[in-house]
């Protein structure tokens, strides 16, 4: 009874996306940046949520937007992962530039993560006297870490999270175009 409210299909494979999309970009950013595994995984995880969390905010912010028939199709597709009977014709062009927009999205919004995630790293904190000795420890320690990611020996961290994003989203292309062959 609950089915047709809570798209449970949708939040399934949302879970599966970003554990798919953590873990191919935790080993890139493991292999190219020389983290070790822990922080690598950490670093993915932070982005990929960030991601999830303004992906489904500018999604609810620009539904309104979209006209009616655009936003039905897209509502259906994503909560249903079926389309309207009525299909656009134009829907093949709307889905390959939403595909488009998304990845530089992506890539912009993992970019920034980082950033902040530096600036916190760096950032002093107040603490006080009984823990300072273990927070400067572990600040010194996330410094060590994130200085080797921001470290433009080899490889630049936009670089990195390029190719990361490219092959997490290639693969969850992969499986979408799988789970709509599957379904037919």
């Amino acid at each position: 009874m609950l089915a047709p409210i809570l798209p449970v299909q949708t939040v399934i494979f949302q879970i599966l996306f970003l554990l798919i999309a953590i873990a191919l970009e935790g080993y890139i950013l493991h292999r190219k940046l020389q983290l070790s595994r822990k922080s690598s995984i950490e670093y993915a995880i932070s982005i990929n949520l960030l991601y999830t969390i303004v992906g489904w905010l500018i999604f609810f912010f620009i539904q309104p937007l979209l006209p009616v028939a655009l936003r039905l199709q897209l509502i259906s597709y994503i909560f249903f992962n079926t389309f309207h009977q009525n299909q656009l014709p134009s829907l093949n062009a709307a889905i390959v530039f939403i595909g488009i927009v998304s990845f530089f999205v992506a890539f912009v919004v993992k970019v920034l993560g980082l950033y902040i995630m530096e600036w916190l790293l760096t950032f002093p904190h107040k603490t006080t006297t009984n823990t300072y000795q273990k927070t400067i420890k572990l600040r010194s320690k996330s410094r060590k870490s994130f200085n080797k990611l921001t470290s433009n020996k080899n490889t630049s961290k936009a670089t990195v999270i390029l190719v990361a994003n490219a092959l997490s989203h290639s693969v969850l292309l992969g499986l979408l175009l799988l789970r709509s062959f599957q379904l037919k």
